[in-house]
């Protein structure tokens, strides 16, 4: 009778410990999935926005080509300085011949032309390092 009794406890205890477990993997990995999908302005025009990446963010001061405009008048920020891009390897960014640049935020100059993905945590910043952004 004891050993029945001690396998059932045994059994419910793993029972409670794989519930548990596997729902706290399941509540990490939908943070993941909604997090890693945007971008928090940091500092400069878009301090504090949030932008969703669902595909394709131009960014830079012409309002026709550009679908994340600064104002026209931003120092640093070409008309068409670099874009955002969900594609089946991640989020990468790649500027686009800007005349100040396109950084990592370790100060890395991003080389126009050549996409560079980004992991969650990681940031750019786009002619001064007051316009940075960071990947959620």
């Amino acid at each position: 009778m004891n050993a029945i009794v001690g396998v059932i406890i045994v059994i419910v205890l793993i029972a409670i410990i794989c519930y548990v477990t596997g729902s706290k993997r399941t509540e990490e990995a939908q943070l993941y999935e909604e997090c890693q999908n945007e971008l928090v302005g940091i500092g400069g025009f878009f301090g504090g926005q949030r932008i969703p990446v669902n595909g394709e963010i131009v960014i830079g001061r012409d309002s026709e080509r550009c679908s994340l405009v600064y104002p026209a008048d931003t120092q640093g920020v070409s008309s068409v300085h670099c874009k955002v891009t969900l594609d089946k390897s991640g989020i990468g960014v790649m500027d686009m011949k800007s005349t100040c640049g396109t950084y990592r935020v370790n100060g890395d100059r991003i080389k126009p032309g050549e996409i560079q993905y980004l992991k969650v945590g990681d940031g750019f910043y786009i002619g001064e390092k007051k316009n940075t952004f960071l990947l959620r």
